[in-house]
This record gives C-alpha cells, sequence and structure tokens, in this order.
C-alpha cells in the first residue's frame, strides 16, 4: 500500500510555530501518512559550491528550526500519523528522535 507524508514549514518565514503547529493539525485532518522534518541545521558560511541555480544560500534558507523543536509544536499527539526527523543515522541518533507512531 502506498503512503504519503508531507514535509513540516520550518524554514524562512514558516518558522513560527503556530504556521508549524496548523500545518501539522492539517496534515494528520487531511489523513497524511506522516509528517517530517528536516534535519540539516548548519549552513556553510563559504561554500565550495554555488547553491543551485548560481548564487549564494538564499536567505530563506539561512533561518530553520531544529528539527526536535520543530515536531514539539504539535498541538496534539500523532494520531495514526508518523512524524519523525526526513533522515537520521540511527546508530548516532538517540532512539527518543526516531519517528514514532
Amino acid at each position: 500500500m502506498l503512503k504519503i507524508g508531507l514535509g513540516s514549514p520550518q524554514y524562512g518565514s514558516f518558522t513560527d510555530p503556530g504556521t508549524i503547529s496548523g500545518f501539522a493539525s492539517a496534515v494528520e485532518a487531511i489523513g497524511f501518512d506522516s509528517l517530517w522534518v528536516g534535519d540539516r541545521a548548519l549552513v556553510p558560511t563559504q561554500p565550495r559550491d554555488p547553491y543551485p541555480g548560481g548564487g549564494p544560500v538564499p536567505e530563506e534558507y539561512r533561518t530553520f528550526l531544529d528539527p526536535i523543536v520543530t515536531l514539539s509544536f504539535r498541538r496534539t499527539p500523532p494520531d495514526g500519523c508518523v512524524s519523525g526527523p526526513a533522515r537520521s543515522t540511527r546508530p548516532s541518533t538517540p532512539r527518543s528522535c526516531w519517528p514514532v507512531r
């Protein structure tokens, strides 16, 4: 069975807790199977390669929330909707950060 999930807003102007909480509630209400957050917390100050499309990293991608903080903005515990970081190296990531149902 195909399962579909979405990525949570957590960059740029979408770092508002109310926006993230409302988005998470809507994702669950619509019936998506999962809600993921990006786990990149670093932006290079002097990248060796240009941003795709050229130029520096856009300003809106320089402001972002930590993935665990982002997950904490959910209004209610998951109700059939899995949440967790989009990528993680399980041996070095605490079990409490793994996706949960």
